[in-house]
C-alpha cells in the first residue's frame, strides 16, 4: 500500500528567478537540487524510514546532475519517488 504523507517542503524561493536557455523552469539562482546530494540522501533515508515514508513526491530536479546514488538508495529502503515536472515541454 502507498502511503503519502506531507512532511515537510523546502522552500528554496529566496533567490532570484530567471527563466533562460539554461533555467527553462525558472529556478531561484539558488536552487539546491537535494536528490543529486548523495550524503544528505544518506543522511535523511534512515529518519524517513522511521517516520514510515514510503513514497516522495519530487517537483523539482536539475536534469544535469547525476541522481543515480540516492535514487539506489531510496529504492533500497522501499521509498517510492514521483516526479512532477512542471514543464511545458
Amino acid at each position: 500500500m502507498l502511503h503519502l504523507s506531507h512532511l515537510a517542503c523546502a522552500n528554496q524561493s529566496t533567490g532570484e528567478v530567471v527563466v533562460s536557455d539554461d533555467n527553462p523552469f525558472g529556478e531561484p539562482h539558488t536552487y539546491i537540487d537535494p536528490l543529486a546530494l548523495t550524503d544528505a540522501c544518506q543522511r535523511d533515508i534512515p529518519y524517513l524510514t522511521r517516520l514510515g515514508v514510503n513514497a516522495l513526491r519530487i517537483y523539482s530536479v536539475d536534469p544535469t546532475l547525476n541522481h543515480d546514488a540516492c535514487m539506489t538508495a531510496l529504492s533500497a529502503a522501499g521509498i517510492y519517488t514521483m516526479y512532477v515536472s512542471l514543464s511545458s515541454c
